[in-house]
């Protein structure tokens, strides 16, 4: 399965702007399964190791986090498109092994805001710091609300 994965980020995943974390999310799925052959992974296999996740006998950080039920979609929405990018270019004749998995439901997380007194607290921390462009990472997330991520991406240009 690992050597599927890697077919797929070579001909399309290299390609995608989180390409690269894509991949490793789909190597630990590889290596969590126990890296079986693509053509004997089934859809039992996927919910069982989906299972596994949810109860928290798999996980991803050193703290056994119990992990979301969306961060589970996305995984099987990563794993899924694997099969799919791969049969549309030809790599994979088989049926996707995925594609009648149902998502789980979740609910809309409500809209976290920082309180006028957090805020000040952030920019304090945030000026003591010896990282000179601390501060302006800070101000741009808490004046456009963008990720951690993007803002790191950011050029000066």
């Amino acid at each position: 399965m690992s050597d599927l994965v890697n077919t797929w980020y070579l001909s399309h995943g290299k390609t995608l702007a989180d390409g690269e974390r894509e991949k490793r999310i789909l190597d630990f799925i590889c290596e969590s399964l126990g890296d079986p052959l693509a053509d004997n992974f089934t859809t039992k296999d996927f919910t069982n190791y989906r299972q596994k996740r949810l109860s928290g006998e798999i996980y991803r950080v050193k703290s056994k986090q119990v992990v979301s039920k969306r961060t589970l979609n996305l995984e099987l929405v990563y794993l899924r498109s694997v099969f799919n990018e791969l049969k549309r270019l030809g790599e994979w004749d088989k049926p996707n092994p995925l594609e009648n998995i149902k998502q789980f439901k979740t609910t809309e997380q409500e809209m976290a805001y920082f309180t006028a007194e957090q805020i000040d607290a952030v920019l304090a921390e945030s000026a003591l710091s010896t990282d000179n462009e601390l501060l302006l990472k800070v101000k741009i997330g808490l004046s456009t609300g963008a990720r951690w991520s993007e803002i790191c991406d950011l050029t000066a240009s």
